[in-house]
Parts: structure tokens; sequence; C-alpha cells
């Protein structure tokens, strides 16, 4: 099996040669275009290429957000580029596989645990937890859909002198990308934490504030059944769940839409993280009672 960092360090080294696969095929796709156009493309490719990369080689959470909305707009471009072409040579079809291989890495489960586990202070473990299924199968795609092909149609478009065009993109792009961005960071701030009291559940689209949950009150921990008493926090998340059962009550205030901070004990919960293999593992490397 890969480790985890190996993955990691397959997605900077894809991202590091995109500009010689990628790259390519864009800047052949250019050849006809003004040197105006053409030069202001390549610029803003080369800033977008230089600051992820400088991003993905300082693994943090925000890290996680920006590479997840940028790297998937490879693709699209990839694909646009190798339309322009009028031959589909091998360097078009390599650049292609580059295109989704560094999409993949960038969305591996994997490289975001380690993404996020950057930004861990002392002896603590974060995990992702898994995009609610309402969110992942509509609103998500959608806003990332809609931000990519603004962000990508309208510099394009206006470099071209297309203005009508290029100005309704840039706004759909900017715009949503306003609305979008914060959903994706909070998406990257949802984390199983592993400390050396006991666990904390970080997920503010479910809990007003971090819980933490002793060591010493977890009874089990592993698989969730089918149905039970425990309190479900996944919203929704497809996968495997686990459940934390506990010895004592404990109080939770959840994230409701109004004002009113309501408590809510619980002797249990489930919750739904991306790599519940590696989770049950770090829980038992830490001694924490499995069930």
């Amino acid at each position: 099996m890969v480790r985890t960092d190996l993955e990691l360090w397959l997605f900077r080294g894809l991202w590091l040669i995109l500009p010689f696969t990628v790259g390519s095929i864009i800047g052949d796709a250019l050849v006809d275009s003004s040197d105006v156009a053409r030069n202001i493309i390549i610029a803003a490719a080369w800033i977008i290429w230089a600051v992820n990369m400088v991003a993905i080689m300082v693994p943090r959470t925000q890290t996680l957000t920006l590479i997840r909305i940028v790297v998937p707009m490879v693709i699209p471009a990839a694909i646009w580029a190798a339309l322009e072409s009028p031959d589909i040579e091998l360097a078009t079809i390599v650049a292609l596989v580059a295109a989704v291989a560094v999409t993949v890495f960038a969305l591996r489960s994997t490289v975001g645990d380690l993404l996020v586990d950057g930004s861990s202070y002392g002896d603590e473990s974060r995990f992702l937890l898994s995009t609610p299924g309402p969110i992942l199968l509509g609103p998500v795609f959608i806003l990332w859909a809609l931000m990519a092909a603004g962000l990508l149609i309208g510099p394009v478009a206006l470099a071209h002198g297309r203005w009508p065009i290029g100005v309704i993109a840039a706004v759909i792009g900017i715009g949503t990308a306003i609305v979008a961005v914060p959903i994706f960071d909070r998406l990257s701030n949802r984390w199983i934490v592993f400390v050396p009291a006991g666990v904390v559940l970080h997920d503010k689209t479910v809990l007003r504030e971090p819980q933490l949950f002793d060591h010493l009150t977890i009874s089990e921990f592993g698989p969730a059944p089918v149905s039970g008493p425990d309190h479900d926090l996944t919203l929704g998340a497809l996968g495997l769940a686990l459940r934390v059962r506990l010895t004592e009550p404990s109080s939770i205030v959840e994230n409701a839409r109004t004002d009113t901070l309501e408590l809510t004990q619980i002797t249990g919960f489930i919750f739904s993280p991306n790599r519940p293999g590696a989770v049950v593992a770090e829980a038992k490397r830490r001694h924490i009672r499995l069930g």
C-alpha cells in the first residue's frame, strides 16, 4: 500500500511538471492569439501554478481549500487546449492524463488528511470528515462548475477582446467564488482530532464549538451499527460511519439556525471520517477502547 506521505510527494511532483505537460499544449493552443492575449493568459497561468506550488509544499488546512478549488480546473483547461489542436498528438494525450492524475491526487482523502494535519498543534492527529451527502451531490459541484467556468472563460474572452462574454463570465466566476470559497473552507475545517486528553469533534457545521470527549469516558470506538440510540452527527455523509459510545452523558450544543443555545445530552455519537480505517488505527494507537 502506498504510504500517505508518498502520495503527497507524488502530487507535488505532478504539479511541478505541469508546465511541461498541460502548460505545453495550452501554449500551442494560443499560437494564433494576439501577443497581448497570449502573454496575459500565460502570465496568469504561471502565477496560479506558482502560488499553488508554494501552497502544497506547506501542508495547511488553507492549502486543502486552495487545491480543491484550483487543481480540478486543470482538466477543463487541458480539454480546451486539446480541442484547439488540429491533431491529437502524444503530447496532448500525456497532458490530458497528467491533468486527470493531478486532480485525482488533489482529491485523495490521504492527501487531504496530510494537509489538514499540517495545521496540528503538538501531539495531535487530524482526520477529515466526509462531506455531507446533500452538499456533495449537488451544491458543491454546481458552485465549483460555475466558479471554474467564469474564472476560466472570463479572462480568456477578455484577453481576446470579447468584452460582453468576458465581462459576464468574469462576474459569474467572481460572484460565485465569493459565495463558494467560504463553503469550501468550512468543509476543509471539519475534522475528528485525536489529542492526549481524548477525541475532539471539530465540525462547526453541526456543533457550535469543537467538543472534547475525554478518553476515560469513551467505552467503545468503532464501526457504527445500522441503527441505535447514538446521536447522528454525519449530516447524511456517504460511506462507513464510526460510533463513539460514552460511559456517562455528555452535553453538546448543536449548530442551529437560531441564536438560542440548547444543550443536548448524548451517550454516544456517530460521525463519518473520510478514512475510517486510519481513524480506528489511530484510536488503537492511542489506547482508546475499541468496540
